[in-house]
């Protein structure tokens, strides 16, 4: 009747439980195979309930027992305690320690390994009598084949018999009467004694909620002090932090106060030194162009033969210079590098103006090199004594006069300038390097840019200037 509405039952653990019902009542009539498909089945659909089907692998482990099958037996033992194991039954973990101590007992293998795991789990196992009972179930295994361990638990049991009250022994004695007449095989015996146990469990059973109240009372009122210390704990600490945060805010708006005041200072005591460097700058920049404005007032109009107002050309070019060096010192330092470009544009500029060449004659390149400022009236000086000797005696081939400054960084932190035209008559080839002009180009690149000039003539006359970019 039980096997008849279970196609209808759809909790798979009953199911699995009607089934495991049948294996057993055929393993009693001793119907192996069909007790063993039974108990098969009632695995095949306990997927999902692992207490189930822990049980099931217990029961199939103890027909394998029966029946001397000791491999399949060990099997089904593991299984079973591999999920117990999971759930974190620890008494049912030695129930089946138990059953396969009894099996290598059996089998006459070694049980110390096994009784090592039984000793692991045993101080999980509650409640007393329990205890009591698994002990006297393994002294009894043990017995014959090692009497020293078997003493050692047995005397562990007698010393929880004696640990129980009346109610506990009463129901430890009547569940040893029950496998008693269980294997009697007295129906009526046993069914007596399950009715007493039955009702003792339910009064043992109360008394365990009680226990296991009074317990979580305990413990909640302990973790309840313990959550009011840590809460104190957290408050006394939050605010030790936040006194360290203030103190640290206010010492570093201190820092940031006297730093302030310190920048504040040095910004003062730096625009007075750069004023000062201007001032100097500005003096040594009138006295460079007041020696250069002497020397070209000094030269004879001898020197330009083709236009006789070259001298006052030159003037000319030289103020523009001394202005633009002016402007450019009023935004820097003698110590800043500035970019060839922003002084020598204008420069080129005015060149091109004062001469009234076309832009395109006087190409310039390289402003994206820097130098500093004391460099540039120099490189100014030799760039336009060179331009305008030039423009004086170099004759191109059959076009116009093209005339190139470039400017680039070398590899060893020195500045290369390159000032070449395309002419095909070279005042240099005529003998006239030695003018007074060129002998001012050879002392300002050597004397004061501590550097070295050279030309050569390839399709035009090509000055090349190499000096170290420092002061």
């Amino acid at each position: 009747k039980a096997l008849s509405f279970c196609d209808s039952i759809r909790d798979d653990a009953t199911v699995s439980q009607v089934y495991n019902m049948m294996g057993l009542l055929f393993e009693k009539q001793s119907y192996r195979d069909l007790a063993l498909a039974y108990i098969q089945e009632g695995i095949a659909n306990s997927p999902k309930n692992a207490r189930v089907t822990a049980h099931l692998w217990n029961n199939l482990g103890n027909i394998h027992l029966q029946y001397e099958d000791y491999v399949l037996a060990d099997s089904a033992y593991s299984l079973a305690i591999q999920e117990w194991q999971v759930m974190g039954d620890s008494t049912e973990v030695v129930r089946a320690l138990l059953n396969k101590v009894q099996l290598a007992i059996a089998n006459g293998s070694t049980v110390d390994t096994l009784l090592l795991k039984v000793d692991q789990w045993w101080p999980s196992v509650t409640p007393l009598w329990l205890q009591t009972e698994r002990s006297l179930q393994l002294g009894h295994h043990l017995l014959k084949t090692n009497p020293v361990q078997a003493a050692d638990y047995l005397t562990k049991a007698v010393d929880g018999f004696r640990a129980m009250d009346a109610t506990e022994r009463l129901w430890f004695t009547l569940s040893l009467q029950r496998e008693a007449f269980l294997l009697l095989d007295d129906l009526r015996g046993y069914v007596v004694a399950t009715q007493q146990y039955d009702s003792l469990q339910e009064v043992l059973f109360n008394k365990q909620q009680q226990g296991i109240i009074a317990e979580m009372e305990a413990k909640y009122k302990s973790e309840k002090k313990e959550q009011q210390l840590q809460y104190e704990r957290s408050l006394n600490t939050r605010l030790v932090i936040f006194v360290i945060l203030l103190t640290l805010v206010l010492i570093i708006l201190l820092v940031l106060w006297r730093s302030n005041v310190r920048q504040k200072h040095q910004l003062a005591t730096q625009k007075k030194v750069v004023e000062a460097q201007k001032r100097e700058i500005h003096h040594r920049t009138m006295n460079y162009f007041s020696l250069i404005q002497s020397y070209y007032a000094l030269r004879s109009d001898a020197e330009y033969p083709e236009d006789g107002n070259a001298p006052g050309q030159i003037s000319m070019m030289l103020e523009s210079l001394m202005d633009m060096y002016n402007r450019l010192n009023v935004q820097t330092s003698e110590k800043t590098l500035v970019p060839f470009g922003t002084y020598m544009e204008p420069v080129r500029r005015n060149f091109v103006e004062t001469l009234r060449l076309s832009d395109a004659k006087v190409q310039m390149s390289g402003y994206h090199v820097t130098t500093y400022p004391d460099h540039l009236p120099y490189l100014g000086i030799i760039i336009l004594e060179l331009l305008t000797n030039s423009v004086k005696h170099a004759v191109p081939k059959g076009e116009e006069l093209r005339l190139q400054v470039m400017c680039e960084e070398l590899a060893n932190s020195n500045i290369q300038l390159i000032i070449k035209d395309n002419g095909s008559v070279s005042s240099v080839d005529q003998g006239k390097d030695e003018s007074f002009g060129l002998q001012m180009v050879y002392l300002l690149a050597e004397t004061q840019l501590k550097g070295k000039i050279d030309w050569k003539y390839e399709e035009g006359l090509s000055w090349c200037l190499t000096f170290p970019n420092k002061l």
